[in-house]
């Protein structure tokens, strides 16, 4: 689930003639409204993401250093939002078009994956008026003829124009699919993005652009507002959703049947919902007792974040020595904070250090499985590799190792 959505960010701007360092522009200042979702800081970076007609050069990312204006690292606290001002200046010798860039946000531990785009922006550049040269001192009767053989080749040319450049049909308004079906029997290639909710029905396209090449059209759509599906099982509320991208966690219990919809938010720019899931009944706690050192899985120093370091311990009987274990799910869930599953640090294969995690649903990472004729804890995605003590002296972190039949590797799930 990406950490970052933006909000409050035009679709189309107008350029218009400046200056810039003396030279003319055509230039416009671009405010992107970015939060970061999360209760963390979260460090990132910035960039400009340009289509291929439109060149980087073009912008500036309002404090990114001068070696790269289009892009710039930020940090930004939890749960806050903070502005991003793109500045657009295009050379007066740059050809007349219409052009797309979206900005997008990557956090800087985990790019690929948590990374989120704004709405493409649409603008258009315009050729400047040729320079007019001084004219020659012609005969008068050479003046009017001259002018009158001016008229009849603008006007069939005007004519020739029309008939062959009247452009793609407008079709602002109209729902993404027939758009896209007529500009397709028209004969033009066409292509759509999601822009900004405002309030029309799903798929609706509130803007395109037509590319110079007269061949190309971009349809920019509305993403729609989702159902409210809060109160639902997952399997209605994926089909209520549908078209949308969900993902699904689990929250806390709340008293309500398993994978019931508690709480969903919406990013508009990947027309993605994100479905928060009641886990179920909490079962009863139990603790998983090594069998060879008699020591307890233990979250050390019962420090409940992410990253802590699961131990063996003396069993003391402590909520941070306390689990449930889902066999449906596969999550072992810890009862000192039931927002942290067991984990295996997204390593998979020998050494791989138990860890705690905020629970994610669906994630390899926390999926194992429990054998009680073996007393084995395996990762689910590689059933080879198990829970092992990691020798026997107390406060050792819990490691995966290839399945060998020892003690090690060995639990007692008890109360």
């Amino acid at each position: 689930m990406t950490s970052f959505e933006f909000a409050d960010c035009p679709t189309s701007v107008t350029l218009m003639a400046s200056k810039r360092e003396g030279k003319p522009v055509q230039t416009h200042d671009v405010l992107f409204s970015l939060r970061n979702r999360t209760a963390r800081s979260i460090s990132a970076r910035t960039s400009v993401q340009a289509d291929s007609i439109t060149k980087a050069e073009w912008f500036l990312i309002d404090g990114a250093a001068p070696a790269t204006p289009g892009q710039r690292d930020l940090h930004i606290e939890p749960n806050t939002t903070t502005g991003v001002k793109v500045t657009i200046a295009v050379p007066p010798d740059a050809p007349a078009g219409k052009h797309l860039f979206r900005v997008r946000v990557a956090a800087e531990d985990d790019p690929d994956d948590d990374f989120a785009d704004s709405p493409a922006v649409a603008f258009a550049t315009v050729e400047p008026p040729a320079p007019v040269k001084p004219a020659r001192r012609l005969r008068r009767w050479w003046l009017v003829v001259v002018a009158g053989a001016l008229v009849l080749s603008a006007a069939g040319a005007a004519s020739w124009w029309v008939i062959r450049h009247r452009g793609p049909a407008n079709v602002r308004g109209e729902l993404g699919d027939a758009a896209s079906k007529q500009l397709t029997g028209a004969g033009y290639v066409v292509s759509a993005v999601n822009g900004a909710t405002t309030g029309k029905p799903r798929n609706t396209v509130i803007d395109q652009v037509d590319d110079p090449d007269g061949k190309h059209v971009r349809l920019i759509l509305d993403p729609g507002t989702p159902k409210d599906v809060r109160g639902e099982l997952l399997e209605q509320a994926r089909k209520d959703l549908g078209g949308y991208a969900v993902e699904t966690t689990y929250g806390n219990p709340a008293g309500k049947a398993r994978d019931t919809v508690i709480d969903q938010s919406y990013d508009a720019g990947r027309a993605g919902v994100t479905l928060q899931l009641d886990p179920g009944p909490p079962s009863q706690p139990m603790r998983l007792v090594n069998r060879s050192s008699s020591l307890c899985m233990d979250v050390y120093r019962s420090n409940m974040a992410d990253g802590t370091a699961v131990i063996q311990w003396t069993c003391t009987g402590g909520a941070n020595q306390a689990w449930i274990y889902d066999d449906f799910s596969g999550t072992i869930r810890s009862m000192n904070d039931s927002h942290y599953c067991l984990d295996n640090s997204g390593t998979y294969g020998n050494g791989a250090k138990m860890i705690i995690w905020t629970c994610t649903a669906n994630n390899n990472n926390q999926r194992f499985k429990y054998d009680a004729s073996t007393g084995t804890v395996a990762v689910r995605s590689y059933p080879t590799e198990v829970i092992d003590m990691n020798g026997t002296s107390q406060g050792n972190q819990l490691l995966t190792a290839t399945a060998s039949g020892s003690a090690t590797q060995s639990w007692t799930l008890t109360k």
